[in-house]
């Protein structure tokens, strides 16, 4: 116990004459490493009448299909985390596809959209955005429904910013800091 309060106080001691941003990338590290590492997939789970599925290497490289709609829990891309009801439908083969998809009804953690599109997709959208689109565009996953709704799917983007936050550079600017908490 002893070692463990001198080792608090040397921590604290270091700490008191750093600026507030070493401070924060500090002391926030692990809570900051364990988010980026949640961050790196998606997982969105729904039931009802849609039948579809997809293999997708990038929105560039994307096979498949789907229509229907479907009550969903969504762990998704920039942080979404809740429930919301998606509907449409979409085909893709490799960069070129259409596309008619609205999520709405959606928890004040998971962004409503309308996207469509026919023809390719660009990274440009407004949806893809890098730091609060509701998709991913460079995402890699599969889909796959039939009256039950199933996505997973790994995010390079959150699997490059986990890896740099390593070394504490945050690339997408998403770590917590005391203002967080504020």
């Amino acid at each position: 116990m002893k070692k463990f309060l001198v080792s608090l106080a040397l921590v604290f001691v270091t700490c008191a004459g750093l600026n507030a941003g070493v401070k924060d990338a500090l002391l926030l590290y692990i809570p900051n490493r364990i988010i980026d590492a949640f961050d790196m997939f998606s997982l969105d789970l729904g039931f009802g009448p849609i039948v579809g599925g997809d293999l997708r290497g990038t929105r560039a490289c994307d096979f498949g299909g789907g229509v229907g709609a479907a009550a969903m829990a969504v762990k998704d891309y920039n942080r979404q985390y809740g429930g919301c009801l998606q509907r449409g439908s979409y085909w893709a083969f490799t960069c070129v596809g259409a596309e008619d998809m609205k999520r709405e009804c959606a928890n004040r953690w998971v962004q409503e959209y309308w996207h469509q599109y026919s023809g390719d997709t660009s990274p440009d959208d407004n949806i893809y955005d890098f730091h609060e689109g509701a998709r991913d565009y460079w995402e890699v996953g599969a889909e796959l429904a039939l009256g039950a709704y199933v996505k997973f799917a790994f995010h390079p983007v959150e699997i490059g910013d986990f890896l740099a936050g390593v070394i504490l550079i945050d690339l997408k600017g998403d770590d917590l800091t005391a203002e967080s908490f504020n």
